[in-house]
């Protein structure tokens, strides 16, 4: 775990010794190189994954909250498609699976198509991931797990401020219980579906679910 210490600034985060071990997981020779990286930051996450762009260049993402990726076919597609032009890709949002059989089935198929995944993706993959996805990973897909040659650890410790936390603070993944983790994805698509015009009112709305989840 990534001490405390301020890292709201650039600095303190990319002069992080686990940030340097992630750069040098890299392989530049062409070959399926699995990453399992642990975060519990969204906003952490997406600083390092600039970061790495900055860097090292020819990075692509898929997101699994991407609506055109709606089955393991879709996913081994576009990842062929993304491996052609880029050295590094980054998975992320797997959590983000509005039904928890979704994220279970494409666990268990990653698992079983792991040898054709490999050879569709000769290059660096990074896989994000929140603890409580971490552990399905393994128990679901423990023969692809074998197959990761790094596993890192970016979770940050989050110091108790006392405040009230905000919708954009709020962190879906430190919530471990299974029924709230799909409480809260059905709140997530309620919200994507709803014609809302004032982010206020989405950020209310979102607010009074995870306020009840906090307390309980």
């Amino acid at each position: 775990m990534i001490s405390t210490g301020n890292l709201n600034t650039e600095e303190s985060i990319f002069l992080n010794d686990e940030f340097f071990r992630l750069l040098k997981t890299f392989k530049e020779k062409e070959g399926f190189n699995l990453i399992v990286v642990e975060f519990n930051d969204i906003p952490l996450r997406d600083k390092l994954i600039r970061k790495i762009e900055e860097i090292k260049r020819c990075t692509g993402i898929i997101d699994f909250s991407d609506p055109s990726i709606s089955s393991l076919t879709d996913f081994e597609n576009l990842l062929a498609q993304q491996a052609k032009k880029n050295k590094i890709l980054h998975l992320v949002n797997l959590s983000l699976l509005e039904d928890e059989n979704l994220i279970f089935h494409f666990l268990e198929g990653i698992n079983m198509h792991r040898e054709k995944i490999a050879s569709l993706a000769p290059v660096n993959v990074i896989f994000w991931m929140q603890e409580f996805l971490l552990k399905d990973f393994i128990l679901k897909a423990p023969d692809f797990w074998a197959w990761h040659t790094y596993s890192l650890d970016f979770k940050v410790k989050k110091e108790k401020t006392g405040q009230i936390i905000s919708p954009e603070q709020a962190e879906v993944a430190e919530i471990d219980n299974k029924k709230e983790q799909k409480r809260i994805r059905k709140i997530l698509t309620y919200l994507s579906t709803k014609d809302i015009t004032n982010l206020e009112e989405a950020d209310n709305l979102l607010a009074e679910e995870l306020e009840t989840l906090i307390k309980g």
